[in-house]
């Protein structure tokens, strides 16, 4: 990663349902220059050759499940996002880059693909604008997708008819998450690189033990603590730890373990 470096970095995507494998994508992104400004897919765009509203991820990945104004709180909700950028084009354009002055585009080392099957990142691949970063394995919005409709047809309480809408799901039937096991475990170097500084790169070693940087309360600060799940992470959880946040100066959030939530 370090062989590429700049002063402005273009992320774009979807990012529905925003999880740690966006946020990790965005924090390999920012290790690479000094400002990231992030591109958002649209919601809708006009068609005016049709006269109608065709939603720009729906056309080559499926309708979004958060609104593309939520999507864009949570975004910027993550420390590593310097700026946000609306209505990004889902086949990222050079004019893009050049408009907002980025040396390159970064993303991860997933396929994406258009309607037509053509790469999105194609154009800028070929102008020598495109540094590829390792995906996050073991996380997906498919993914969560799959889940969260799992969970439901199992859950005893609930009296849906999901059949047709689980079936209709494009997931794959070997999905990390269709045996109810994840490829995926956080160990301590990942846990400091999401503890690092704004810039991405971790500010101590772990030779210490200590995790970096998380700081202690200084003397006086007045310390909030908030328990909770904050599973599938959500604009209501951003708007209630600003709130939170508005209470104390040093947040201490609680995380309730799988069999308490």
């Amino acid at each position: 990663m370090q062989a590429h470096r700049g002063d402005r970095i273009w992320v774009d995507g979807c990012f529905d349902m925003v999880h740690f494998g966006h946020a990790n994508v965005v924090r390999q992104a920012k290790c690479l220059g000094n400002y990231l400004i992030a591109g958002l897919h649209s919601d809708g765009i006009i068609l005016l050759f049709a006269n109608k509203i065709l939603a720009e991820i729906e056309r080559h990945k499926g309708p979004p499940v958060f609104t593309q104004e939520e999507r864009c709180i949570l975004l910027k909700a993550i420390k590593w996002v310097d700026e946000v950028v609306k209505d990004a084009p889902y086949m990222t354009q050079l004019e893009v880059l050049d408009e907002y002055k980025c040396d390159f585009c970064v993303h991860g080392s997933d396929i994406s693909v258009t309607e037509s099957g053509q790469d999105a990142y194609e154009i800028v691949k070929k102008a020598g604008r495109y540094v590829e970063v390792p995906r996050t394995e073991g996380i997906s919005s498919t993914d969560l997708l799959y889940r969260i409709i799992r969970a439901s047809k199992e859950s005893k309480s609930m009296n849906l008819e999901l059949d047709n809408g689980f079936n209709s799901v494009s997931c794959s039937p070997i999905s990390s998450y269709t045996s109810g096991i994840t490829k995926y475990t956080p160990n301590i170097l990942r846990i400091a690189q999401f503890s690092s500084s704004t810039n991405g790169h971790t500010v101590d070693t772990l030779s210490s033990g200590s995790i970096d940087g998380i700081r202690a309360p200084n003397p006086g600060e007045r310390i909030v603590y908030v328990p909770g799940a904050f599973d599938l992470m959500h604009v209501g959880h951003i708007k209630f730890l600003e709130k939170c946040r508005e209470l104390g100066t040093y947040i201490i959030v609680g995380l309730h373990s799988d069999k308490v939530s």
